[in-house]
């Protein structure tokens, strides 16, 4: 059922945590209307599953132990989302008291992430940009068509016009950027290794032919030492691969804080069953 998806059941953190589970990022919380219909029923399956567990650990527990003594009270609804890389997820809060404590329960569902085949070469550039903030150390599989799109893509959010040249006919040059009455001639490489001296001249000769007063290159790796004198004499910018994450993890907090969920739809999504908490 989960061939290209992660199984939503790997996604289950505890009720309490403000963090995204795959990129540990600070989720972005707000309280919602409340739209799951969590019944006693469903308390009280999952306490007896619950009370299994306690009483293999520390043995039997006071007949009255989880004998509830008021009704299940609705507490809040919290949607919660990364700005990063896309992941969300939802807790319903519900107490109730009993015999010998309070006890909190969390009902919840998680987003699910897609499986990607990094060879293809027409994945959805919004799926391949949530992918790559959580697996970046998987950029050098990624289809090389691919990773230029998604160059061009990230400068677009940056507020440049951006155009793919054909793959086959480059001349040297993989994405032109437009911004302000200013053309830049960007090369994409998605090469483990280094960037040599040779790669930059060969970059500047092609923007010498095309016109190009200003260039890019960018690299999934990074750049040897010799490279950075000869770019910055011919007003050629450098971004290797750690500068490339931080720029896409930038336009990934841009683009996702416009995300949103269908909550109307939300009862035909992952029902994560519930994480009970409890106090004394």
């Amino acid at each position: 059922m989960y061939e290209d998806y992660i199984n939503p059941k790997f996604t289950a953190d505890r009720g309490h945590n403000r963090n995204c589970i795959y990129c540990e990022a600070e989720l972005s919380l707000q309280k919602i209307d409340q739209i799951l219909n969590i019944s006693f029923v469903d308390i009280e399956r999952r306490f007896h599953g619950h009370r299994i567990v306690m009483e293999n650990i520390n043995g039997c527990f006071d007949e009255n132990y989880f004998k509830i003594l008021t009704e299940l009270n609705y507490e809040s609804t919290i949607f919660g989302k990364c700005l990063v890389c896309g992941w969300w997820k939802i807790l319903e809060r519900y107490w109730m008291g009993a015999e010998w404590q309070m006890w909190d329960v969390f009902f919840g569902l998680n987003g699910t992430l897609k499986n990607l085949d990094l060879n293809k070469s027409d994945l959805p550039l919004s799926e391949v940009r949530n992918y790559l903030v959580r697996n970046y150390q998987n950029r050098f599989s990624l289809n090389p068509r691919i990773f230029e799109k998604l160059v061009a893509d990230v400068y677009r959010d940056f507020g440049y016009d951006t155009i793919c040249t054909g793959y086959s006919n480059d001349g040297g040059i993989d994405v032109i950027l437009s911004k302000n009455n200013l053309t830049i001639g960007v090369q994409v490489k998605r090469s483990k290794n280094k960037i040599k001296v040779q790669q930059i001249r060969s970059l500047l000769g092609s923007l010498i032919i095309n016109g190009y007063k200003k260039g890019l290159f960018v690299c999934a790796s990074d750049f040897q030492r010799g490279t950075y004198p000869i770019a910055e004499r011919f007003s050629i910018e450098l971004v290797n691969g750690n500068r490339f994450y931080d720029q896409l993890k930038e336009v990934q907090i841009l683009r996702n804080q416009l995300f949103n969920i269908d909550f109307s739809n939300i009862k035909n999504l992952y029902y994560d069953d519930c994480y009970p908490m409890n106090s004394l």
